[in-house]
């Protein structure tokens, strides 16, 4: 089982030397198993183990107990524990979200903050194949396009999920073997939980009546669907430089007439890109939403739909615009001051390659040049960079504690503090300076400078080019 699980993370390229690997360890079987697991990797591979335990506060005692275990355990394996003690339930009244949906926001966000006052550059959870199987089929349930389909991806910005290759029988097996202890979180056999329905009652009875590798398989088609996704979203961010002829933050504008020409499926990614690259989230936006924007090709001039985050479509005569209408609280202020977004809540966003995106008042395109073809030249707002020196998923974001620039070819680094300092950016600019990072390192300071190590040169296969639109709020000119 060892060597599966080596051969998965080294497929994804989940760990490298010298990385600082943040663990999440409830007490439970699956994040028992990943600690062991880990620690028996570290025996080939040269990176740190850390451990936070994250105790929500929900099961008194037990909870209490489950903190105990696990603290209790890093110190037999001599690694460092950081428990953190939260309330999932006053968290989720307070946010309005569910007490599971609290408790995920709560753990991930110890994580990062581990991260940060630790220097852990990846975090590590315990997702497995029966995970994947029972979030393919509760999004099926739901009703998902394909992106709900493809399951838990591997790896996510610095997340990566080592024993998402084992199903939780592998690895009670493994745990009973070893004759290494867990706990058990009896709220896993209440069946309020729709998820828990499907673990408990749908997967084992598919397992025993109707095919004993049902987990397994489901999860396999979950990694081809995965593919096929990312296929048909290149084809989309393609056809999409055709068809979109008006673009910025706030108004996408489309030819109704090449849209048209599209398979169905092509015209819903499209339509689904263009509405996140203005509204910035794609969370609630439905496929009943993308319909009744396609459905407007055959609507008269003038007809509306409306879409979540205050989104609009209308028809026109052979165009279909899509846009967000501004108000005093999301457009820029007379006095030239950008004033606060009621939309806009995060300050950070994950990057699919090819893509365009919506940052602030800014559109970023990111695409693939061939190495032989590609054009580079100066420009300001356009630059690129070796794809294959990248580890752990591009994010647009803000600074964070920790960021730093390789600034010579020697590999020196420099803190994006110091860096900004040194340039004289104004205090009151620097949190709102757009960063294109690979975990914290920092690929571009928008306006600014990119990252030496991350520069073409001879040896470079790949190329990522990105390009900023509405970029000329920042940066020396």
């Amino acid at each position: 089982m060892i060597g599966q699980v080596f051969e998965f993370v080294n497929k994804y390229h989940m760990i490298h030397s010298g990385d600082k690997v943040i663990v999440g360890v409830s007490g439970g079987a699956d994040s028992v198993c990943l600690l062991f697991v880990l620690m028996e990797l570290k025996k080939d591979l040269d990176f740190e183990v850390m451990v936070v335990h994250v105790n929500h506060g929900l099961r008194g005692e037990e909870s209490d107990q489950d903190q105990y275990f696990v603290e209790h355990l890093c110190k037999t394996l001599d690694l460092f524990c950081m428990s953190v003690n939260v309330s999932a339930e006053d968290y989720g009244k307070e946010k309005g979200i569910s007490t599971e949906e609290a408790g995920r926001e709560l753990r991930y966000e110890a994580f990062e903050q581990a991260c940060e006052k630790y220097g852990g550059n990846k975090i590590a959870t315990a997702h497995n194949e029966n995970d994947v199987s029972e979030t393919v089929l509760l999004n099926l349930i739901r009703g998902s396009g394909l992106r709900g389909l493809k399951g838990i991806d591997p790896i996510r910005d610095h997340i990566i999920r080592p024993i998402l290759c084992l199903t939780r029988d592998q690895i009670e097996n493994y745990l009973e073997n070893k004759q290494i202890s867990y706990r058990t979180d009896r709220t896993n056999f209440e069946k309020e939980y729709t998820r828990n329905k499907i673990r408990l009652d749908v997967l084992p009875y598919m397992e025993n009546h109707i095919n004993a590798k049902a987990i397994s398989h489901i999860a396999h088609t979950a990694r081809h669907i995965s593919q096929a996704e990312a296929y048909l979203q290149r084809v989309a961010h393609k056809k999409s430089k055709e068809i979109v002829i008006e673009q910025d933050p706030w108004v996408i504008v489309i030819d109704t007439e090449r849209l048209k020409k599209e398979e169905d499926i092509i015209q819903q990614y499209i339509l689904r890109n263009c509405v996140g690259m203005v509204s910035n989230q794609l969370k609630d936006i439905s496929y009943h939403h993308i319909e009744s924007l396609r459905m407007l090709n055959d609507n008269q001039v003038g007809k509306k739909v409306t879409l979540p985050y205050g989104i609009y479509g209308e028809k026109g005569y052979d165009t279909l615009k899509i846009y967000r209408e501004k108000t005093k609280s999301n457009q820029q202020g007379t006095n030239g001051k950008s004033e606060k977004r009621e939309e806009h809540k995060e300050d950070t966003l994950s990057v699919v390659v090819p893509g365009t995106y919506r940052f602030q008042d800014f559109c970023i395109t990111f695409s693939l040049e061939d190495v032989e073809t590609a054009k580079i030249q100066e420009n300001k707002y356009t630059k690129w960079f070796d794809y294959d020196t990248m580890k752990f998923g591009l994010l647009v974001r803000t600074r964070r504690p920790k960021d730093y620039l390789v600034i010579d070819r020697q590999g020196s680094k420099k803190k994006l503090k110091s860096y900004m300092i040194d340039e004289k950016i104004p205090r009151q600019l620097r949190d709102g300076i757009p960063l294109i990072t690979d975990g914290s390192h920092i690929l571009w300071v928008i306006g600014y400078r990119i990252s030496e190590e991350y520069k073409v040169t001879k040896s470079t296969k790949n190329i990522l080019k990105i390009q900023v639109d509405g970029g000329n709020t920042h940066g020396n000119n």
